[in-house]
């Protein structure tokens, strides 16, 4: 069970996507969104009470992906980027650094938006940001 008086920082933290890790640098945002929706009796004008219609979990990664044949295999390269993200889903993982325990977990996740980067030998995926319906987080 995750110690909840326990703050982490981004560096006790592994991030996967896909099962391919993605350095955290700077922050890891987690939004949780529950829109709601005005419930009323039949005929009735007057709202009753406001209840939540769904769940969204809106991750924002700070950091990069650097391993090109991990890229290319993720499909996360800017030739194909654009058209490959969209209607692809991938599961992101979150495990505490040193005891490996499994801190969180969004399956199914798609791609909200992504920066690439080309540098010299290298391609690097940056600042990517996430949605998915079924987060499963622990800590």
């Amino acid at each position: 069970m995750a110690n909840t008086d326990f703050v982490r920082s981004v560096n006790d933290i592994a991030l996967f996507i896909g099962g391919a890790e993605f350095i955290l640098e700077e922050n890891y945002g987690e939004d949780i969104q529950m829109p709601l929706e005005v419930v009323s009796g039949a005929g009735d004008i007057k709202g009753a009470e406001l209840v939540p219609t769904t769940i969204l979990y809106r991750l924002t990664l700070n950091g990069y992906m650097k391993q090109t044949e991990l890229l290319h295999d993720l499909e996360i390269v800017p030739d194909r980027a654009r058209d490959r993200m969209i209607n692809r889903s991938f599961d992101i993982e979150i495990y505490d650094r040193e005891s490996g325990e499994l801190l969180a977990k969004y399956p199914k996740a798609k791609c909200e938006a992504v920066t690439t980067d080309l540098r010299k030998h290298n391609l690097y995926m940056r600042n990517a940001r996430f949605v998915s319906v079924d987060g499963q987080p622990t800590w």
